[in-house]
């Protein structure tokens, strides 16, 4: 009797936790009529979301295919929900001028959740919120000048030196078909673990790839934790009570442990390295340019530039060389170009020839075009927002939504916005396109911070790769690509493989 009771004390209270929730989904589902504007009839649980768990496409077409059919109703912001949560949903580029600059006051938060007791090494710069954001990028903007930048060339230069010797051996053990994405990772965990660890991963050499593995488990994003990142965004006074977490923590112990030890061992030895791991260290010790870094800050700084670069970088490294090897006049035309250069500075790749590479930027920008690293612009209203020129006023806490890839790939700013055109990117179809309809690195004082850093290791590693290899596609790759469903950044289903050719 005892058991029974129990089971029904429980069902009567999971029947009344469910009425609940149901009943605010329904009254949060009136917010966006009360504001009088357009908005997009939403269904519990995901509201305007796909199904997390049977989803087939990828988050990145999803919004792509939303802002398209608001678009073609002639829309310029519109109320979606995102779970319960209202959220405002901007196409307008005025509009969003407005937000990631103009009126950047009032949209200084991504609106990502981190929980900095449990889980401190997610506190790095891409998720932390107001002052302390504030503080944290004007000190961290000190270590990305163009004088400390050309410093570290010599750390894209080995890396690109062992990348080569590992396509040379494949080469001599037999033409067979790479997974390009395999290479890239190898490449951007070396670049960027080196330059913001100081650790030589020797991603090429070492069989079990640990450092590129930890790098991969921290990006993941299967259906469990897309869910997971919702719940955090959303809900994060709960989330924080429930202990939850971002970065696994194996993952989180793996990049504490690194960054720690190497940090002991320079201090230990009195070494220093022209790193951003070095800069860094420069700066806990010398508070000079701020407040002090704690150690937490210190590492979490350090794994907010790794993780933002690595796999982001090897993406874009991914799919350039895709659309190189399925266009092969535009892979010719680069490679020429590189040789023109190159020979100016005696036959070498230097960080001086790189600005120079004028159409090799203009393939890296159509590939950003039409697969950007960051998909989609967040942000979180911090205090109340009268909307210029509309009777609309977006309240405190009410979540921004931008997509990307859906302005990249607008037929109002490209010609052809589904084929790969590096013109798009000349002199004269740049100057004519609002400047604000090709935005990759997001735009405003949350710009990547490591923009500049990602396109000099890309450009230098292409130049390497081009001089001395032809690249065609293998047959197992899928034309045209199909992004996976699930992770954080663009990825294709199936690999890009290809075959090298020594020139």
């Amino acid at each position: 009797m005892i058991v029974l009771s129990f089971i029904g004390h429980f069902s009567v209270g999971l029947l009344t936790l469910l009425v609940l929730l149901i009943a605010y989904y329904k009254w949060s589902f009136l917010y966006w009529k009360k504001k009088n504007i357009p908005y997009i009839e939403p269904t519990i649980p995901f509201g305007n979301l796909m199904n997390m768990v049977t989803r087939k496409i990828s988050r990145i077409e999803e919004l792509t295919m939303l802002y398209n059919n608001l678009k073609a109703k002639g829309y310029k912001h519109c109320g979606i929900w995102q779970l319960a949560a209202p959220t405002y949903f901007v196409l307008d580029l005025d509009l969003l001028k407005n937000i990631l600059i103009k009126d950047f006051d009032h949209f200084v938060d991504r609106g990502f959740y981190c929980n900095e007791k449990d889980d401190p090494i997610g506190c790095h710069l891409f998720a932390i919120e107001g002052d302390r954001w504030k503080k944290m990028r004007k000190q961290a903007s000190t270590i990305f000048t163009a004088t400390k930048l050309k410093g570290m060339f010599q750390i894209l230069q080995e890396c690109g030196n062992n990348m080569q010797n590992y396509i040379d051996n494949l080469i001599e053990n037999g033409d067979q078909p790479v997974n390009m994405k395999d290479i890239a990772s190898s490449f951007t965990a070396d670049t960027v673990g080196s330059s913001t660890m100081g650790i030589k991963c020797r991603s090429f050499t070492d069989t079990d790839k640990n450092f590129m593995n930890h790098g991969r488990q921290a990006l993941e994003t299967d259906r469990k934790g897309q869910l997971r990142l919702l719940f955090g965004q959303f809900f994060p006074n709960l989330a924080r009570k429930l202990g939850l977490r971002q970065i696994k923590r194996e993952v989180s112990d793996f990049f504490y442990r690194v960054i720690l030890d190497t940090v002991d061992k320079r201090k230990k030895n009195n070494v220093e390295r022209n790193d951003f791991l070095q800069l860094l260290m420069n700066m806990k010790e010398n508070s000079n340019s701020g407040p002090p870094l704690s150690t937490d800050d210190l590492v979490a700084l350090s794994f907010g530039l790794f993780i933002g670069g690595f796999e982001t970088s090897a993406s874009s490294f991914t799919f350039c060389v895709y659309y190189l090897a399925l266009h092969q006049d535009i892979q010719e035309k680069v490679r020429e170009e590189v040789k023109r250069v190159t020979a100016k500075y005696n036959n070498e790749i230097t960080y001086d020839c790189l600005s120079e590479l004028t159409y090799m930027q203009q393939v890296f920008d159509e590939t950003w075009r039409l697969n950007p690293p960051a998909h989609t612009v967040n942000r979180v209203c911090t205090k109340d927002y009268k909307v210029p020129g509309e009777d609309l006023v977006i309240e405190k806490g009410t979540q921004v939504l931008v997509t990307i890839t859906g302005i990249h790939q607008d037929k109002e700013y490209y010609h052809n916005p589904k084929e790969f055109d590096p013109e798009h990117f000349n002199a004269e179809n740049s100057k004519n396109r609002p400047p604000f309809a090709f935005i990759p690195f997001g735009a405003g004082p949350r710009i990547c911070i490591g923009e500049r850093f990602g396109k000099m290791s890309l450009k230098s590693a292409m130049a390497l790769l081009l001089r001395r290899y032809r690249v065609t596609l293998a047959k197992r790759t899928l034309v045209p690509l199909k992004l996976c469903p699930t992770p954080f950044v663009p990825v294709a289903e199936g690999g890009v493989w290809v075959h090298f050719q020594k020139l």
